[in-house]
């Protein structure tokens, strides 16, 4: 078997170097001119005739070794039944020696417990009594712990509800204080103002009184004066007098002594009179002045009684006038009402003429009302216009996406005809040559060149020809996806703005939904509407429930500060990652959100897993079969002398680990002589079938003081990127990032466990 293989290489290595030579004889026969053709005629001839040889002792060879094959297995007995019981009997004896391993242990243990136990009585009494006494002890512990903690507990809850009680005391206090004030403060008012008009009354009356005290003392001042004047007036006539007798009766003095003596006396007395007068008359001045003082100094004092009497009135109707009327209250109310029926639409047809038509509508229910139903006819024109955005949307999609498959279509017909094109130019060259073999075989050297020369000349006319065809074609092609790319660049365009539209009227709808929101909170008092309820939805009618749900949802999520928080704390997390971190989760994303990244790098990597068994198939054939069924070699990079050192170690453990036979395994690797992290791959990455599993697998490999490299970190990496277990793949990270291990290494084997299903 393993003679037949190397003869099928070494007769494919002497093929590729014929075919090298053939070519290289090729090339130097049409690079040569007509003269040299002639002597290189014979060496090329030969050497295709050689080439068909090698190809006939070749098909010969192949067809002769897979009969035989073919003969030998089909003649070889079904060896699965020798197989499987094989393996049935491996397992079962597997088992059987764990199983009789473990009896021997347990009987050992047994065995030794047995014999301390034996030795160990007095002892465990002598425990098992300070055991008592320790508990005993702790029992005690424990309930004067508690005590005393149920002692603390019940002081601080005391001294706690006797300062609640202190301080509702001093609140209960302060309250009443603060009424007394208020009542003391209103008592004081009412008797302020009393008093108020009490010195007003007062004020008034002593006024009245002064008043008429003045008007007395005037009208007896005129008289005093009046009577002066006359007093005057009868002074100066009886001095006219007395002169007019004193100058008349001069002779006549010693008959009239007495009576001048009498009328000087009454001069006298007169005079006397008239200074009592004057006295009388200067000290009610003096009174009356005195008086005057006093009444203007009460009269200050009570007008700036009645201006602090004022300020407080004014204060008291600033704040009445600072309150709601009665009629503003009504009016409040009216308005309210009026919201209540624009938010609920509850004001029946017939209502609205009787209102209209009555004088209790005002403007300002007439103005609501009417912008009430200009933003209901606005809104159904908006819903109109965004059902039609969202139908042109759609059919522009639906366009795009017809298309882009035309030019799919396109590009794979393009393609093809170029692979056609291809085909076609290496098939005219084949038949040109073996043409040219056969004729000049048989009609002769000079036949043949100029046959060579005739149909070289026809393959050009043909091959030109062809070509415009080909490129006439290839310009329309051309010219098809230039339009097309034009269509897409335009139709993308129209979406970019058709969906700027759909967000902007999205955003209007919400803002309308909250003022309608605003509007609705006014529904303190229900408006009960007089006819019975309309449930027909009308264009004019409002939001629907469907789209008022809708609305509503986006309105609470707008206003929503979870989300806003959640976006924020997914940021904040974000920021926190390490470079190493960010560079892989946004690769991750890439590779996962791009359908075809994520399917080439999938390809490639069966493509490399396909070559390197392909290659260790060829190098070691006995190991082809059990390179199959071992898991971890998909998952690393390795070359072919790694392969021979390294495979055979790692084929012995992978069945004891896929057995879930870990003891067996582990017991293989310890007696191995040289260990190497290749095998221990091999029993992670086919132990790796649950997160328990690939923990026992590192405990172990740590237990046996195994140094991890970057195969080994990557593996396992990979082994948790399988089953999802982030946390572990960061503390590994971390693990790595210690150890120093090398960055590309991770990022490659990160890609391959994204792409492999994580």
């Amino acid at each position: 078997m393993f003679i037949l293989v190397a003869v099928i290489v070494s007769q494919d290595v002497i093929n590729t170097l014929l075919e090298h030579q053939l070519h290289h004889h090729k090339a130097d026969f049409k690079k040569a001119s007509a003269e040299e053709k002639l002597n290189l005629f014979n060496s090329l001839l030969k050497s295709y005739q050689e080439e068909v040889d090698n190809i006939t002792k070749r098909a010969k060879y192949g067809e002769n070794a897979f009969l035989n094959i073919y003969q030998k297995l089909y003649e070889a007995p079904d060896p699965y039944p020798a197989l499987a019981s094989s393996a049935d009997q491996d397992l079962k004896l597997t088992e059987l020696e764990s199983d009789n391993r473990k009896m021997k242990l347990e009987l050992d243990e047994f065995r030794t417990e047995a014999a301390h136990l034996k030795n160990q009585q007095a002892t465990i009494r002598r425990l098992e009594e300070r055991n008592r006494q320790l508990e005993q002890q702790m029992e005690e512990k424990v309930r004067e712990i508690v005590e005393i903690k149920q002692r603390s507990l019940a002081e601080e809850n005391q001294k706690t509800l006797e300062l609640l009680k202190e301080r509702e005391r001093s609140l209960q206090d302060q309250l009443r204080q603060a009424k007394e004030s208020v009542s003391n403060i209103q008592k004081l008012h009412e008797s302020a103002q009393s008093q108020l008009f009490e010195f007003r009354a007062q004020s008034e009356e002593e006024r009245a009184a002064k008043q008429s005290e003045v008007n007395l003392l005037m009208d007896e001042v005129e008289r005093a004066q009046t009577r002066l004047l006359s007093l005057e007036r009868e002074k100066g006539l009886l001095r006219s007098q007395l002169q007019s007798t004193n100058e008349d009766n001069e002779n006549k003095e010693s008959n009239y002594v007495d009576t001048s003596g009498i009328l000087e006396n009454s001069l006298i007395a007169k005079e006397k009179m008239i200074s009592e007068l004057n006295m009388e008359l200067r000290n009610m001045e003096t009174a009356i002045s005195n008086e005057r003082e006093q009444h203007m100094s009460e009269i200050k004092k009570l007008n700036a009684l009645i201006n602090e009497k004022d300020t407080a009135l004014e204060g008291i109707k600033k704040e009445l006038h600072e309150r709601p009327s009665a009629k503003l209250v009504d009016d409040l109310r009216k308005k309210v009402k009026i919201l209540q029926a624009v938010g609920y639409n509850s004001i029946e047809s017939e209502d609205w003429e009787i209102a209209t038509s009555g004088e209790e509508m005002s403007k300002l229910e007439s103005l609501l009302l009417d912008k009430n139903r200009k933003m209901e006819h606005e809104l159904t024109q908006l819903k109109m216009k965004l059902s039609e955005k969202a139908g042109l949307l759609e059919a522009s999609e639906a366009k795009a996406a017809e298309l882009n498959e035309k030019v799919n279509e396109q590009q794979k017909l393009i393609a093809k005809l170029e692979d056609d094109i291809l085909k076609g130019y290496n098939a005219v060259d084949r038949r040109g040559a073996l043409f040219n073999d056969w004729d000049l075989q048989e009609t002769g050297i000079s036949e043949v060149s100029e046959n060579v020369d005739q149909k070289q000349g026809s393959s050009d006319q043909d091959q030109s020809s062809m070509l415009k065809v080909i490129c006439n074609q290839r310009d329309r092609f051309r010219a098809r996806l230039r339009e097309t790319e034009e269509e897409v660049r335009q139709l993308k365009e129209k979406i970019s703005v058709l969906t700027v539209e759909l967000e902007k009227l999205r955003a209007d709808n919400v803002k309308l939904y909250g003022k309608i929101r605003y509007v609705q909170d006014y529904n303190h008092e229900k408006l009960i509407s007089r006819g019975p309820k309309k449930h027909a939805e009308d264009l004019e009618s409002g939001f629907s429930s469907d789209v008022e749900s809708k609305y509503k949802k986006m309105y609470e999520e707008d206003i929503n500060p979870f989300a806003a928080f959640s976006k924020k704390e997914r940021d904040q997390r974000y920021k926190d990652l390490g470079i190493r971190d960010k560079i892989t989760l946004n690769s991750g994303r890439f590779i996962l959100g791009n359908k075809f990244l994520a399917q080439l790098l999938l390809c490639r990597k069966n493509t490399e897993h396909n070559q390197m068994i392909f290659k260790v198939s060829l190098v070691r054939p006995d190991f082809y079969i059990l390179l199959l069924h071992w898991p971890a070699l998909p998952g690393l990079h390795m070359s072919v002398q790694d392969v021979r050192v390294k495979l055979p170690q790692a084929v012995m453990i992978s069945p004891y680990a896929q057995a879930r036979n870990m003891n067996c395994a582990t017991m293989l690797f310890e007696e191995m002589p040289k260990k190497t992290t290749m095998s221990w791959n091999a029993m992670i990455a086919s132990h790796a079938k649950s997160k328990e599993e690939v923990v026992e697998a590192i405990t172990r490999m740590k237990a046996m003081k195994i140094s991890p490299n970057g195969v080994t970190m990557a593996t396992v990496i990979s082994a948790y990127a399988h089953l999802g277990a982030l946390k572990l793949k960061r503390e590994l990270h971390l693990e790595m990032n210690q150890n120093g291990f090398d960055l590309n290494v991770y990022i490659g084997f990160a890609l391959h466990s994204v792409s492999t299903g994580f």
